[in-house]
């Protein structure tokens, strides 16, 4: 169901009509949909936005069968999904969680999705009526209004957004028993040594420009998933920048980006008040790195305001990097070992995996088991 702008009555009915129950977890309609869906958004070559949505759903129904090795569950109740502005599709991932949980759901989307995002949603709401599934999808809707009347009625909030944005709606009544999982701003990263890479490796087909195109590029990268700061350890700085450039073009080459990195050089002490411009094509001589923090930035559209930037941050080992941003959801590495770091990273960042699988996360959400949060086990074998 896709409830439209002045439907506010149909919405009103929709979250008070009490004939709508739960369902066991993995329920056999849910998953026959969820395959076909998962079939239909993966052969999507269009959308990389489909396609990883796809890939998730493949990855979730693969649990099926060790889930029901130890135990029984259904549905919790009425789970309502407040979506974040800045990746207005994010609220679909944890749609497909409490929906094969066996949930009722009922998902705001935001008001800045695009045509692109609402024409998904559509498509994924016609499979949902066809299968008599109620789960609805809420757009263009007041946004108090909807907060105000969902609240009301809701067993669990998923909350993406801002710390503004979050705390607006745990404003509103809920029930006593309703639970709320935040998901707030988040920054992820990359720790890199290429010290043992030699250039003639970095192909397309090479494992780590693939891997970092997925992670830098892949679902238009994503904010809160991919790198937005990457620490390059190097005991010789010129030699590993040099690297770097190679694997970002070949990076270039192998994505959907559109244009060449633009590198931006950030004096440390005086931040943005001396800048020099270059680009990997034209890099200006190494040694002006010394000192400045590089800002990368390439487009994803020539019409489109859609940026990817990141920065790089040099260190000579890994006890150098004594600073995190308090907000680090996941930290991919390549060339070394998470044995080998140190215990301020390890605690201070909520998911650690290799270079290439910074988007391939399934229901571990920071540090939250969405499993066993969005159902109620009612037989443990």
């Amino acid at each position: 169901m896709l409830i439209k702008k002045n439907q506010n009555n149909i919405l009103l009915d929709r979250l008070n009509n009490h004939n709508y129950k739960v369902e066991l977890s993995f329920h056999a309609v849910r998953c026959d949909l969820a395959k076909n869906l998962s079939n239909k958004l993966i052969h999507n070559k269009d959308s990389m936005q489909n396609r990883m949505l796809g890939l998730f759903i493949k990855r979730i129904l693969s649990h099926k069968k060790t889930y029901a090795k130890h135990c029984l569950s259904r549905g919790i109740g009425q789970v309502v999904h407040f979506s974040s502005g800045n990746e207005p599709l994010n609220c679909l991932y944890s749609w497909f969680i409490s929906f094969i949980m066996g949930n009722i759901n009922i998902v705001r989307v935001s008001d800045r999705a695009d045509s692109d995002d609402l024409r998904l949603i559509t498509d994924i709401s016609k499979i949902l009526d066809e299968y008599n599934i109620l789960d609805a999808f809420v757009h263009g809707i007041d946004k108090s209004f909807f907060s105000d009347a969902a609240s009301k009625v809701a067993r669990v909030r998923l909350i993406w957004g801002s710390d503004n944005t979050i705390a607006s709606i745990k404003s509103y009544k809920t029930p006593i028993n309703c639970t709320d999982y935040i998901f707030g701003d988040r920054l992820s990263g990359c720790i890199l040594d290429l010290s043992n890479l030699q250039k003639r490796d970095l192909t397309s087909s090479n494992q780590l420009v693939s891997g970092l195109c997925n992670d830098l590029i892949a679902n238009e990268g994503a904010l809160c998933s991919s790198p937005s700061v990457i620490y390059l350890i190097s005991n010789g700085l010129d030699t590993s920048i040099d690297m770097l450039h190679t694997l970002l073009d070949h990076v270039i080459a192998l994505s959907d980006l559109k244009s060449p990195w633009n590198l931006a050089l950030f004096n440390k002490k005086t931040i943005y008040n001396q800048q020099k411009m270059c680009s990997t094509e034209h890099p200006i001589q190494i040694s002006n790195f010394n000192g400045y923090t590089l800002q990368y930035t390439s487009s994803f559209s020539e019409t489109k305001n859609l940026f990817r930037t990141f920065e790089v941050v040099t260190a000579s080992c890994l006890k150098e990097i004594s600073f995190l941003p308090s907000n680090m959801q996941t930290l991919t590495y390549y060339g070394i070992r998470p044995v080998d770091m140190s215990p301020y990273i390890i605690q201070n960042v909520l998911r650690l995996v290799p270079v290439g699988m910074a988007h391939q996360f399934d229901y571990l959400w920071d540090g939250i088991d969405l499993f066993t949060s969005l159902s109620l086990k009612t037989y443990l074998k």
